[in-house]
């Protein structure tokens, strides 16, 4: 072997380290704004792969890097923006990378495991028919007023379809962009609770909120999950669970309430965890994740975790660190 074959092996290597990960299959889009700019870095020095996660920018967000992984998105830089990002940037993700297989829409405070994350949309895919994947729980609606269980996405961990759910929602894309914007303005319009039916001439002395009449449903209508759900419903599709994406931090499943969940993951690895709160837990997990040494310290510091139902957990993280790595498979020695 040659000296000029040295750089035909690193190239190859490059090649295997890129097809590892599978993040050719799939690309991600995560909002972001100026509103959230410090939850980047976490991102970006851990599961971020240029070129296959894309930056959801809002409206003046201040997004670094090189252009090609922002998608200049849209909308208005808040929570709620959130569903308006997500409908444009689905649809831009799809007309500027038409060969992916999957497409996601990921919220800024998550982590990826880019291996598990495509094994798992590979189980779950049906080539030909729409797909669109999430964390799935049955919740109480009512229905001409009579309450039923229904299935509904929870966001938080992600949103994934594939190439034939996008291009079924392609034609609807425009039209529920715009339904969602016309909320948003009319809802932050001057006393939007209040301000009802009014003459031509006083529409037209407001401005921009001419049109506006009173909201007839409530914000949480236009919250992603719920309005994704709402698509799918109306795209007479079932919603795929997703069992490798988890809706909060590791440390409530190794040692909350939902720690059962532990024992699916030697069958099907976690993919996303959702909820991270501090850029150092995002670094240990990703540490596990890639098989790097982890700091004393941080082996014997605890994960706080706080979310609506839990007001304080401690877990150490070398329970964490053992449940995960078993799974990931990067345990040091295989153990």
């Amino acid at each position: 072997m040659g000296l000029g074959t040295t750089p035909l092996i690193i190239f190859q290597f490059i090649i295997a380290a890129i097809d590892a990960t599978g993040c050719e299959r799939v690309i991600i889009g995560v909002w972001t704004s100026t509103k959230t700019a410090t939850r980047r870095e976490p991102i970006l020095s851990s599961w971020w792969r240029s070129g296959c996660v894309k930056w959801l920018a809002a409206e003046d967000s201040d997004v670094p890097g090189d252009a090609v992984d922002v998608v200049a998105a849209g909308g208005p830089a808040d929570y709620l923006g959130t569903t308006y990002r997500g409908l444009v940037g689905l649809r831009l993700m799809r007309e500027r990378w038409p060969d992916r297989r999957w497409y996601g829409i990921l919220g800024d405070d998550n982590y990826v495991h880019w291996p598990s994350l495509v094994r798992g949309l590979d189980r779950v895919d049906r080539p030909g028919a729409p797909v669109c994947a999430g964390e799935v729980k049955n919740v109480t609606t009512r229905r001409n007023g009579i309450p039923m269980k229904m299935p509904r996405l929870m966001g938080g961990a992600g949103i994934f379809t594939n190439a034939e759910f996008v291009d079924a929602l392609l034609p609807r894309l425009d039209g529920l962009a715009r339904e969602v914007s016309d909320f948003y303005l009319c809802s932050r319009r001057p006393h939007a609770r209040t301000t009802g039916p009014s003459t031509t001439a006083a529409r037209a002395g407001r401005g921009k909120y001419a049109n506006c009449t009173r909201p007839v449903r409530s914000h949480m209508f236009y919250v992603h999950d719920v309005f994704f759900s709402r698509i799918v419903e109306e795209m007479a599709v079932d919603l795929t669970p997703a069992d490798f994406l988890y809706g909060t931090e590791p440390a409530v499943y190794v040692c909350g309430p939902e720690s059962a969940a532990t024992k699916t993951w030697s069958a099907h690895p976690p993919a996303v965890f959702h909820k991270f709160r501090l850029a150092k837990h995002m670094a240990w997990i990703d540490a596990v994740a890639t098989g790097r040494p982890i700091a004393d310290g941080d082996r014997r510091d605890g994960v706080m975790v706080r979310t609506r139902r839990i007001s304080r957990l401690r877990c150490p993280f070398r329970e964490i660190a053992a449940a995960l790595c078993a799974a990931w498979e990067t345990c040091p020695g295989g153990q």
